[in-house]
């Protein structure tokens, strides 16, 4: 390790991504950047403490720092929105953790019970830099350009927004926005007046940036993806790497998982061509879902999807990275120090995502009985980690205050159905064959080799990982659990595929793997096109590819924004938008709405109720019946634009007919806010 100035390193990676970061959101989007560097060294000495001086410790401290960044915006604003009561958390946390780490190298005693030899790792060498350095390349190559064409202006000024984009990144920006208000619990942006049950934690730094910095939701949230996704893939390699200490092994392993996990690419393909179709006809197909679409079965997205769609699921999943990263290490055998630590990871990656860091705390307890056992290793190793709850449990009572999941754990249903059932082994080999096939040596080498104890934790967790995905579903969205598992079961498949790399030592063996990602890179090379083709207008299977905002829309909304109260309820007919603009008021106005049908969140019948009310007040014929139903569910503002006029075909003239009732607030062409009014107020 000390053969490379891995420090000097590490200063030109964040000065190469903070200039990215300058290209996505200009120079404010690169001081933000910086700032989400600093603020990432709040969990460095976790990282050092659990890993000594090591780069690994850097990488997973990273995660860890973003998490107690995170928190101590969220006690800031519990303080009423008070920045210096945040500041000072951060700095007092920060503090404390370099100066027990620094008390730890002083004392000889503190030091042996914080770490144990058998966690030390390997040397880190200048081909394990390049490795890396190789990887967070591909990684910026990967996000940047998706990101840089969302919200992409033609040259009259329209903006346009790819779908899936329209599905995730709007609606977090709806979600930001709401954090940007300072409501805690933060309230539902399309059921005014009920709080929000939402994982909300990684969004609380980009929230905070937007509130202290000249810098839009929309650009906030880019930078963050783009910080979140480097820390992501470099913990996906530091995973692989402490497995199989080879850095040109762990980059080919990992730029495999990340390239080349599917079969769905090469299948519509080779479905075009026998049907005589064009093969620019890939364009017009959510190509990472074709196992949903063609065969009913689970939807697993890859691991780019978990960076352009996902970033806060990702981020859990490299908090909890950490846990997996020390019993892969030292199996059973950490210290109870360390032990509270890897729960403090666990913990972390359970305010971000509930469900990924509990899957992951099964892996990593799991992983520590098989060492007990395997070694025969006296019982009280097992009660030892059980330190690892406490801080887990710290996390639980935090999320069910917060009401982060309310709801979620009644929506739980056990059992082999649903998507799961149908066509199983056909659809996973169609989501994951590749990685799969390429993994599959590394099965058996966990179970017999040198290399065993140290890949046994990976092959548990897929054998952990697959159950759940087979055996759970959520009865209001049953893809949303194979996205989840299906991203933590690639991650662990990426480690079984470096122990198959590590080993093939014939042409042959090399030869099979190049061509199963030959086969493979299909799915993630359209998927990436399709991604930034934001030329694309045409319909897909119930709304369009490209959603456009024009001009007289976002001068309409930006006054909505600049104009009105920050809690006033702005509304627009949201059954006449379907899966398109379902969250434009909440994303692009920053205003609430009294009803909405958000297709992010848990689908509970008042979101249509209330929609149904909606309706029928732009349905209505009269101005009164409309005012009426405007004044029951609390609504300040309605907006209308072309959806709203081209559902509604009366021309929504009962809001012109009494101005006592509804008062003209804003117009650009065919758009307009109407202000309802309280006759007499």
């Amino acid at each position: 390790m000390n053969e490379f100035p891995w420090r000097r390193f590490a200063a030109m990676v964040a000065v190469t991504n903070a200039m990215l970061a300058w290209v996505l959101s200009g120079f404010a989007g690169a001081t933000y950047f910086v700032l989400l560097i600093l603020a990432s060294t709040t969990g460095w000495p976790v990282g050092m403490a659990l890993f000594g001086r090591h780069p690994i410790a850097i990488i997973g401290g990273s995660a860890v720092g973003y998490a107690f960044t995170a928190i101590a915006v969220w006690i800031g604003v519990r303080a009423g929105m008070d920045p210096a009561v945040g500041l000072l958390v951060w700095t007092a946390t920060a503090a404390a953790g370099w100066i027990a780490l620094r008390h730890g190298k002083r004392s000889a005693v503190f030091q042996r019970r914080l770490t144990n030899t058998k966690n030390q790792l390997p040397e880190w060498r200048v081909r394990d830099s390049r490795a890396l350095a190789a990887l967070l390349v591909l990684t910026a190559v990967l996000v940047v350009p998706p990101f840089a064409r969302v919200g992409a202006e033609r040259p009259d000024g329209t903006r346009l927004y790819r779908a899936y984009f329209t599905a995730d990144f709007v609606w977090h920006m709806a979600l930001t926005a709401e954090l940007v208000k300072g409501d805690m619990p933060p309230r539902n942006p399309y059921l005014n007046g009920e709080r929000l049950h939402y994982y909300w934690t990684y969004f609380q730094p980009p929230a905070a940036a937007v509130r202290v910095l000249p810098l839009a939701v929309e650009s906030a949230l880019k930078v963050t993806a783009l910080f979140a996704a480097l820390t992501f893939m470099a913990s996906i390699f530091a995973l692989a790497w402490t497995a199989v200490p080879r850095g040109s092994c762990v980059l080919a392993a990992v730029a495999f998982g990340l390239l080349a996990a599917s079969f769905e690419g090469t299948y519509a393909l080779v479905d075009l061509y026998l049907r005589d179709r064009p093969l620019s006809g890939v364009t017009d197909l959510n190509i990472d879902a074709l196992s949903a679409w063609r065969f009913g079965g689970l939807r697993i997205d890859g691991l780019a999807r978990a960076m352009w769609y996902n970033p806060q699921h990702s981020m859990a999943l490299a908090l909890a990275i950490p846990a997996l990263i020390s019993v892969t290490r030292a199996g059973a055998s950490l210290a109870p120090s360390a032990v509270l630590l890897v729960g403090i990871c666990l913990a972390g990656a359970m305010t971000f995502d509930p469900f990924v860091g509990a899957l992951v705390a099964m892996v990593y307890g799991l992983s520590v009985i098989a060492d007990v056992v395997s070694r025969r290793l006296n019982v009280r190793f097992v009660g030892l980690h059980l330190l690892a709850t406490v801080p887990m449990v710290v996390a639980l009572v935090w999320a069910m205050m917060n009401e982060v999941a309310e709801g979620a754990g009644g929506a739980i249903r056990i059992g082999f159905a649903g998507p799961a059932a149908r066509q199983p082994l056909l659809t996973m080999l169609l989501s994951l064959g590749p990685l799969l096939l390429a993994a599959a040596p590394g099965f058996l080498f966990a179970l017999r080799g040198p290399d065993r104890a140290r890949l046994t934790p990976a092959a548990i967790g897929c054998g952990v990982t697959a159950a759940a995905m087979f055996g759970m579903r959520l009865n209001v969205d049953e893809a949303w659990i194979g996205f989840r598992t299906g991203h933590i079961l690639q991650v662990l498949l990426t480690v079984l595929v470096a122990g198959t790399v590590s080993r093939a030592r014939s042409r042959a063996a090399i030869g099979l793997i190049g061509v199963l990602a030959l086969f493979g890179l299909s799915t993630t090379g359209i998927d990436y096109w399709n991604a930034q083709d934001v030329g694309n207008s045409r319909m897909g299977p119930g709304f369009r590819w490209t959603v456009e905002i024009s001009p007289h829309e976002q001068a309409v909304l930006d006054w909505i924004r600049t104009q009105t109260p920050p809690d006033a309820v702005v509304q627009m007919d949201a059954l006449a938008r379907t899966r398109e603009t379902w969250s434009l008021i909440p994303s692009f106005a920053e205003r609430r709405m009294a009803a909405g049908l958000p297709i992010s969140l848990l689908n509970v019948p008042e979101y249509r109720n209330r929609s149904e009310r909606v309706h029928s007040m732009y349905a209505a014929t009269d101005a009164m019946s409309a005012w009426r139903i405007a004044q029951e569910l609390g609504i300040d503002y309605v907006y209308a634009d072309r959806v709203e006029r081209a559902a509604h075909p009366g021309g929504l003239t009962q809001f012109d007919q009494a101005r006592e009732l509804f008062q003209p607030a804003a117009r650009r062409g065919d758009v307009a806010v109407w202000r309802v009014l309280v006759p007499g107020g």
